[in-house]
């Protein structure tokens, strides 16, 4: 037997008997908040729903097949469990690590706009998009870059370069380059970049990253059918076993395999018929 165990702070500890939810264990409790709450702003971070339950739900499939890979080797059962805080823990995981090491809240934030390369910073189109750049290499991308955006004379500009020049003077360059891009919509900054050997993204909604180029062809998202026939899209699990996505299937309905299981445990009809009438069960 593996048993598998989801929790919201883990199973040891004062708290281990609390129960825990994605938006306080994960979110609140385990620093992803704090992490994710850009300098200066007044309201701490929120996200969308699932965000440590889908993390969670992931870690214990692998942690899960590690175990039947376990007792395939030595016969030897195991208990596979993971927590909310755990899933926070490691999410934020190098912001942790600066905090012990040098004893501070987390790794320091900066003004939004502001960053030490500005190769790796966000910056705003005109029609009020972003774009986010990262090109860890300055010295490999600066010139290309500022030929394509049309500033070619920063490429031998010896405030930005080389690389040291360029990370010394990083708010003017930055400034300089955001005037740039917000003077053109984000369809001409798409066109200009298409061949930028740099990896840059413009920061999408969830319905345009539905409707990215990369992801039917890769089977990120498969059609479903729900119980009373209607079709819509979902998102596949993230791992993949030969180049194929996974099969969809719809969540069972509330209570809909409860009679099943109970059978198998050896339960007979009448035992199942008492419970249901006196409301342990549906």
């Amino acid at each position: 037997i593996i048993i598998a165990r989801g929790t919201g702070t883990g199973v040891r500890g004062p708290d281990h008997d609390k129960g825990g939810f994605d938006a306080a264990t994960y979110l609140s409790r385990g620093g992803v908040a704090y992490t994710m709450t850009p300098y200066g702003t007044e309201h701490p971070a929120v996200q969308g729903p699932g965000f440590g339950d889908l993390q969670g739900g992931i870690t214990l499939a692998g942690g899960l097949c590690a175990a039947l890979f376990h007792r395939e080797r030595t016969g030897e059962p195991s208990i596979v469990d993971s927590s909310l805080l755990a899933q926070a823990m490691w999410s934020i995981a190098p912001s942790i690590a600066v905090a012990d090491l040098f004893d501070i809240d987390g790794i320091p934030g900066a003004p939004p706009g502001l960053a030490m390369n500005p190769l790796v910073n966000r910056y705003k189109t005109r029609d009020g998009r972003y774009i986010q750049l990262v090109f860890l290499q300055p010295d490999r991308y600066w010139s290309g870059f500022c030929t394509r955006i049309g500033l070619p004379e920063l490429a031998t500009d010896e405030r930005f370069v080389p690389s040291s020049n360029l990370i010394a003077n990083a708010a003017e360059a930055s400034a300089l380059v955001g005037a740039a891009i917000a003077g053109q919509d984000l369809a001409h900054w798409r066109e200009v970049l298409d061949d930028e050997p740099g990896v840059w993204a413009a920061l999408a909604t969830p319905k345009e990253t539905l409707n990215d180029p990369q992801v039917k062809p890769n089977g990120y998202v498969v059609p479903n059918v729900d119980a009373e026939g209607n079709e819509y899209q979902i998102v596949a699990a993230p791992v993949q076993f030969n180049e194929t996505p996974p099969a969809p299937a719809r969540a069972p309905e509330y209570g809909q395999h409860t009679e099943e299981i109970l059978l198998e445990l050896d339960l007979d009809w009448d035992d199942i018929s008492a419970a249901k009438d006196s409301g342990a069960i549906l």
